[in-house]
């Protein structure tokens, strides 16, 4: 028999900033905070975004980056968002991509040392720990722009660069 208390979850969902106020029910009070200029909200893009590799070519973390601020600029949420949380969601990205292109190179499947079966490769490992950890930081900028962002927001906005990321295709074979 359970005991007694909330549950975790339970409960009707809670509403978003627009429903709210479309509904005439807008009891939030805005706060308005003194906030720089876009231009000086932009940290600048960190070396190892952009650094070139020991197997040639240079990390896109620097493309990513500068499309999700642009994007996050357009829905008026660039000041709400860590800049270092932006940074680290890049650098995840731009790494599980690198794997992947590793991957379509060399392989996904080796050879067990001992059983001689089939196992992952190491690089199938990593890809899916950076994908893991570009998820969890993409689920925190998400929940920051659903709690504060009052503009309308679909993700299936045509031309939007953060979809672009999003859905980007690994490139393979070179």
């Amino acid at each position: 028999m359970p005991k007694g208390g909330a549950r975790p979850g339970a409960g009707r969902p809670k509403k978003s900033p627009e429903e709210k106020a479309l509904e005439g029910k807008n009891d939030l009070k805005v706060l308005r905070f003194p906030v720089a200029e876009e231009d000086d909200v932009s940290v600048p893009v960190p070396d190892f975004l952009k650094a070139e590799q020991i197997g040639g070519g240079v990390l896109d973390g620097e493309s990513i980056l500068l499309q999700l601020r642009e994007w996050l600029r357009v829905r008026g949420c660039l000041n709400l968002i860590n800049p270092q949380l932006l940074i680290d969601y890049a650098m995840c990205r731009a790494r599980y991509i690198q794997c992947e292109n590793r991957i379509s190179k060399r392989g996904m499947m080796a050879k067990h040392p001992t059983t001689g079966g089939q196992m992952m490769t190491q690089l199938q490992k990593a890809s899916l720990e950076y994908l893991r950890a570009a998820d969890a930081k993409w689920s925190i900028v998400q929940r920051i722009i659903d709690e504060n962002c009052t503009s309308a927001f679909d993700p299936r906005t045509a031309g939007d660069p953060i979809e672009a990321v999003l859905s980007q295709e690994v490139k393979r074979g070179g």
